[in-house]
């Protein structure tokens, strides 16, 4: 059997002072995976996490400056 697929698209919230997300942005991640559970058995689920950045704080970088 051949399942529609659906894209789901999660926005980005930033990292809080903390460095982790923030609540709003947590909610966002598990309304996603409540999504996947009650409908996988009728769609091909993708996910699009996106995300701009945070004008909070600077870019993590890598030991190579990326």
């Amino acid at each position: 059997m051949n399942l529609d697929t659906k894209c789901v698209i999660i926005l980005g919230g930033g990292l809080g002072e903390s460095g982790k997300l923030p609540e709003w942005s947590e909610d966002r991640c598990k309304l996603a995976v409540d999504y996947y559970f009650k409908n996988k058995n009728l769609y091909n689920i993708v996910f699009i996490p996106t995300s701009g950045g945070t004008y909070h704080y600077p870019n993590p970088v890598d030991k190579l400056g990326f």
